[in-house]
């Protein structure tokens, strides 16, 4: 048993809980008030560790060896870093402190789940002790409640030794290192099961027709009875794989090896990640695994193209799916065996007695600040840039994820990682539950109230269902794909599954039921460029490899005034292949009536940003400010800004800056000498209806093979309040975009 000081020995857990009930900061926030009351002093603490109180020295050994570049400056967090106890402490936080005129210690707990601002109802877990050395700070320049930040200490416990206090769970989970450890796929097992029986909420428990081929891996310790199965409609479990090919892969499913992987495939000679998915697939007891370069013929065009299609199905309908979060690439494997290697000084372990006389033993060590939690991984692991892996990751209800130093799951009841933590910042928030009804609610169990597909177009949430789908085109739009012709198909099976929801015919990513939001997408960065060849329409936001940004905090254009906005009249796809509506295009065209005006563009620099006669802003897709301004200019701040031409409806586009030049005038010998044709999508009314709010228009230039009333998209407006009547003023037309 650890030797504690009698003021350690006064710390309980139970006493700190109460404390926190009274005052709460949300995460890692030291509290006013409500506290333990240390020693004294930083001298105090001192002695105690001499003495031999094991916390005490705890905390003494993480100042001493947390680095700062400044003693004379105070950090606004806690370090990263943990360098040893004696090194020189001329630049560590034990320095820092023992600067302060006050050095008291004072102690509160804390949960490591929740956000920044959340309040103790949020709480479900207290699992970080919180030591506060030095006074408030109530200058009036204070950005933070304490002089100094407080020392994060983890709280954890054995997995076997789960304990409550009152309503809160106490502590998290100490992980084991080895991912293909037999306790994490115990773990692994508990989550699914738990699913399969337990979750009113998630997939039902009914086998599934199996894919076209999946790899059966069979029970023999040799992995010699590895096959490729033909389902041939069979019904049964299996696991999908999600994962980064990484350049080439060998071996792969060709018209050559077909016959011969269908008696045999060769476990040795299998890249480490399926070797790796071949092994978690068996610890959880199922018996086929489909993966995609082994269960597609490669070089068979027409079998991609008819497998493509299903799947969304294929990733459906799996029992689970295995994310490779942190592999790289099909050598680098999954199951990773990484010790902590950050240094940290020697954790406590104390024993805990409850008000039910029980006996705890929790164990308290330096918080790991660089750790792994699902949250970060999922926005930067090799997954998260790859096209294809957006659409697996969304249209699987169920994932078992694999990071570097742990496993984590989801399913449509939650999160759970191996540690064990509580809801919040831990976990991905954009797990787009607004559209899983669409997307496998035909597979979920019947005790969930829902919709019938066929029933959500009536629904009121399909301006959610539409919402979430843009945001789904934000994710994927920048995401890095081998071959440029799957822009579509690689987003395929999302478009596919929502389309009986949102309704209307499916326009090269566009949906004909909300046409003017979907074609008033816009860069979110510089530009757009335009891929060349073109693989789809230029009104698609599939033209572009770049990040695109849709309106979505807007209402549908259709709760304005309607007549102010586009109208579609005819569209025509013409679709490399006839049996895929959601894959790859070879052309397209939207016939379309709205108004229009016409749009100069000028190279002329003005200093005059905000200006209070600009009504808009312009967003060129294929053209980037920077090389209208020439060598030299800094372009940061510019932009393109709309005027209106005096006693003209026409604009004219000027690039501003920052600035107060209020005294100009527009250099006629700047403008370029073609037009641009500027088509109203649609406007946002305010009040009576005689102003706008802001409108939304199409940047066009006429197509010179096509001729007439051809045009081609090369951009987006965006303009301010604006009279109503002037917009009628515009001429009404209808035009032919390709």
């Amino acid at each position: 048993m650890a030797r504690r000081c009698h003021h350690c020995v006064g710390l309980s857990i139970e006493s700190l809980i109460r404390l926190a009930k009274d005052e709460f900061k949300g995460y890692h926030e030291f509290p006013k008030q409500a506290f333990y009351q240390h020693h004294n002093s930083l001298q105090d603490l001192e002695a105690s560790a001499e003495s031999g109180c094991e916390l005490c020295t705890l905390i003494l050994d993480c100042f001493k060896g947390a680095q700062v570049e400044d003693a004379d400056d105070r950090p606004m967090a806690w370090p990263e870093d943990w360098v040893s106890d004696n090194h020189e402490l001329g630049t560590s936080m034990f320095t820092v402190a023992k600067g302060l005129d006050d050095s008291s210690i004072r102690i509160a707990i804390s949960a490591d789940h929740v956000y920044a601002t959340a309040g103790i109802e949020d709480v479900s877990q207290f699992d970080t002790l919180l030591v506060q050395i030095g006074p408030r700070d109530d200058g009036p320049e204070a950005v933070m409640d304490w002089v100094l930040p407080p020392l994060p200490l983890a709280i954890t416990v054995a997995r076997g030794d789960v304990f409550k206090i009152d309503e809160y769970q106490i502590g998290h989970f100490e992980l084991v290192a080895d991912l293909a450890a037999m306790e994490n796929f115990e773990i692994a097992r508990g989550w699914l099961k738990t699913c399969r029986t337990e979750h009113a909420h998630c997939p039902s428990d009914d086998p599934p027709v199996l894919p076209t081929r999946v790899i059966d891996v069979g029970t023999a310790p040799d992995f010699q009875d590895l096959r490729i199965f033909l389902s041939a409609g069979t019904k049964d479990h299996y696991v999908a794989l999600s994962h980064c090919w990484g350049g080439s892969i060998t071996p792969l499913l060709t018209t050559k090896t077909l016959e011969y992987f269908t008696s045999s495939l060769p476990y040795t000679e299998l890249p480490a990640n399926f070797q790796h998915a071949i092994t978690i697939t068996r610890e959880m007891k199922v018996r086929y695994l489909w993966i995609d370069s082994l269960c597609i013929i490669q070089d068979s065009k027409r079998d991609w193209e008819r497998e493509s299609v299903k799947m969304a199905k294929v990733y459906r309908d799996s029992m689970f799916t295995i994310s490779a979060l942190a592999s790289s690439g099909s050598k680098c494997g999954i199951l990773a065996n990484s010790p902590r290697s950050a240094r940290s000084p020697k954790p406590v372990t104390l024993t805990m007695t409850t008000s039910d006389s029980k006996s705890h033993e929790v164990k308290i060590s330096l918080v790991n600040a660089k750790g792994e939690y699902l949250n970060e991984l999922a926005n930067r692991c090799p997954l998260s840039s790859r096209g294809w892996c957006l659409q697996e990751a969304v249209l699987s209800p169920r994932h078992l994820y694999y990071g570097q130093e742990q496993i984590y799951w989801r399913c449509p009841s939650g999160f759970h990682d191996a540690e064990g933590c509580g809801p919040g910042r831990r976990f991905p928030s954009d797990a787009y539950d607004g559209i899983a009804s669409a997307l496998y609610g035909e597979i979920l169990r019947d005790t969930r109230p829902r919709l019938a597909p066929s029933e959500m177009t009536q629904h009121e949430d399909v301006n959610g269902v539409l919402t979430e789908y843009y945001l789904l085109v934000q994710d994927y739009s920048h995401r890095e794909l081998t071959f440029s012709s799957d822009k579509l198909p690689a987003f395929s099976g999302v478009a596919q599954r929502l389309h009986t929801a949102v309704g209307g015919a499916y326009l090269a990513g566009l949906w004909s039921t909300d046409i003017c939001r979907a074609l008033s997408w816009r860069a979110e960065g510089r530009t757009a460029k335009h891929v060349r060849p073109a693989r789809t329409p230029s009104w698609s936001w599939a033209v572009t490899d770049e990040w695109v940004w849709f309106d979505v905090g807007s209402e549908p254009p259709e709760d304005g005034d309607a007549s102010l906005n586009l109208q579609l009249l005819e569209h025509e796809i013409k679709l490399h292949d006839k049996d895929n509506a959601y894959g790859q295009v070879e052309s397209g065209s939207l016939t379309v009536r709205g108004l229009t005006t016409t749009m100069a563009r000028s190279s002329q620099l003005v200093n005059a940003w905000p200006c209070s006669f600009s009504i808009g802003t312009v967003h060129l897709d294929n053209e980037d400010i920077d090389e209208e301004l020439g060598p030299g200019v800094d372009g940061r701040m510019a932009m393109w800004s709309l005027f209106r031409k005096m006693g003209e409806t026409g604009l004219i586009s000027i690039v501003t800056t920052a600035g107060h030049e209020d005294d100009w005038e527009i250099e006629q010998e700047a403008i370029h000498p073609e037009d641009y044709l500027v088509l109203l999508v649609y406007a946002e009314l305010e009040g009576e209806g005689e102003w706008t709010e802001r409108a939304s228009c199409l940047l066009l230039q006429q197509d010179d093979r096509e001729g007439g009333n051809t045009y081609r998209r090369v951009g987006v407006a965006r303009l301010d309040a604006l009279k109503v009547a002037w917009l009628r003023s515009w001429e009404e037309t209808t035009l032919r975009l390709i």
